[in-house]
């Protein structure tokens, strides 16, 4: 990981980070409010766990707290793309894998399918919130999940299809009641020719704007940009390859916080 110090626009001293075992396949840091306790996503094939780290403020230099295994070694999720936190205890993340590799160790008897699970920092553990299901109509999480945010107490959940048996025919956004964090309502998913455009392929990452009114999705494989009322739950607006997107990868509402 590098770390720049965007005060003297240099590199810190404590670049490169590199912690074996840790940081190979990290796909980012996300921290608490505080800053207080950073948790790195398992971003690749059978890696199931969670690392969490601490960080010296002024300098920037990671320590290594643990790690939170999503299951156990017999039955765990893996593939993480992001964290969201709730508070400064509790974050949320979700998984894409759907079955074992050639990486999966013989003592693994099962790859929980994609899930999303509540991470308590304090405890180091991680309960699985939301199961998987195998029908889009289905009050789980079809497709892998990518990225997820909490808006107006409702979760919000990137699906998107990439690392299944096929690729980019699809995707989707779930929607779930959040008033008991341990217990989701599923409310309804978001389907392209439906509320999302026709064509509409990979659900990759969510945004909300600071005013908690607007979600933006981005899917870089089919090349759209949606904007969602979170009021109300429909698209207000799409922007997509007739308006010369290409690939859209990653997108950030200005004044929000990722």
């Amino acid at each position: 990981m590098r770390v720049v110090n965007h005060k003297t626009n240099e590199f810190a001293s404590v670049d490169p980070i590199s912690i074996p075992g840790y940081t190979e396949q990290t796909h980012g840091i996300n921290f608490n409010k505080s800053g207080t306790i950073g948790l790195g996503t398992g971003y690749f094939f059978d890696n199931s766990v969670i690392d969490v780290y601490k960080s010296n403020r002024e300098t920037g230099e990671l320590q290594v707290v643990g790690q939170i295994m999503l299951g156990d070694e017999k039955r765990h999720a893996a593939f993480t793309h992001f964290v969201y936190w709730l508070d400064e205890r509790y974050a949320l993340t979700a998984s894409m894998q759907f079955d074992k590799t050639s990486l999966t160790p013989d003592t693994t008897k099962q790859i929980i399918p994609p899930s999303v699970w509540l991470l308590d920092t304090l405890e180091g553990t991680a309960t699985k919130i939301i199961r998987h299901t195998n029908h889009p109509n289905g009050q789980g999480i079809f497709r892998s999940a990518s990225d997820l945010a909490v808006v107006n107490g409702k979760l919000y959940i990137a699906e998107e299809d990439t690392i299944d048996s096929t690729f980019a025919d699809d995707g989707y956004v779930s929607i779930f009641d959040l008033s008991d964090r341990y217990k989701p309502r599923f409310i309804k998913r978001m389907k392209p020719g439906h509320e999302l455009p026709t064509g509409y392929a990979v659900a990759h990452t969510l945004s909300p704007t600071p005013d908690n009114r607007y979600l933006m999705l981005a899917s870089w494989a089919s090349g759209y940009i949606v904007k969602i009322d979170t009021t109300t739950d429909t698209v207000v607006k799409v922007f997509g390859p007739n308006d010369g997107l290409v690939k859209p990868h990653g997108i950030f509402a200005a004044g929000g916080s990722r």
